[in-house]
């Protein structure tokens, strides 16, 4: 994943503001939450643990960008 997808993947850019950041991490974060998705069978909760892992190496990719 490169720094240009992790923004892509938050809707945001260089000037979005790290609160606006957080809170989309958040939301983001919330739809692919193992007790959301765990009555959904085992395909689409591999699939949002997978997605759950993506937002979290993004997070952490705009962090260090901003030396967080």
């Amino acid at each position: 994943m490169t720094l240009g997808d992790a923004y892509e993947l938050f809707h945001a850019d260089k000037g979005t503001a790290w609160e606006e950041i957080e809170l989309i991490r958040r939301k983001l974060i919330q739809q692919y939450h193992p007790d959301k998705v765990a009555a959904l069978g085992p395909k689409l909760r591999e699939l949002a643990e997978v997605e759950g892992k993506r937002i979290n190496i993004a997070f952490a990719l705009l962090r260090k960008d901003r030396g967080l």
